[in-house]
């Protein structure tokens, strides 16, 4: 059943799951009721940032030799967006470095780019110097960027560096992509 909350109101919860209705809309996945005071009725309203999007790799990436890019299993942001939109993004990856006997250091990008027709667009990378034969972390700063509506897809990608021989890849551990949504 529904429970009304008094005269003039049009407020119902489903007094079994709890789920509420105002002037008979009852929103969309992930919209707040947002009070307007005095002023006037409450509205449903999407609340982004409130609640980070997370994706993890779903196994290691492929070797990466030194030419060309390769994509980093899992590592994709799909969305669409109501209303325009700043999406921020933040990307940790682990980075390991095979080496060689006569191999140093290694620099590789950690690259975020959008899937659009016909390829990508470079949005953001992040320099990740990692020694012969270990593990380095690379940790993007915030990637901030201002969306109009639509929907969007974007994906990590690790680029190597102009020095160093030997094959690097990232590993599926520690690896992690969030973005947050805050509709303008």
């Amino acid at each position: 059943g529904f429970y009304g909350l008094g005269t003039g109101w049009s407020f119902l919860m489903n007094t079994q799951t709890g789920a509420i209705s105002f002037a008979g809309d009852p929103g969309q996945p992930g919209q707040a009721l947002i009070s307007n005071g005095t002023a006037g009725a409450p509205y449903w309203q999407e609340v982004g940032g409130g609640k980070p999007f997370v994706v993890r790799p779903s196994a290691n990436s492929p070797d990466l030799g030194t030419s060309g890019r390769v994509d980093v299993p899992g590592m994709v942001a799909n969305f669409t967006l109501t209303a325009p939109s700043r999406v921020v993004f933040q990307i940790k990856l682990s980075i390991f470095n095979r080496g060689c006997i006569a191999c140093g250091e290694r620099r590789t990008y950690i690259v975020l780019v959008q899937n659009i027709i016909g390829g990508t667009s470079d949005v953001s990378s992040t320099t990740v110097y990692t020694p012969n034969g270990e593990f380095a972390d690379g940790t993007s700063g915030p990637i901030v960027v201002d969306l109009a509506p639509g929907t969007y897809s974007y994906k990590v990608l690790i680029e190597p560096g102009f020095y160093g021989t030997a094959s690097v890849f990232a590993r599926q551990q520690e690896g992690i992509m969030t973005w947050q949504i805050y509709p303008n």
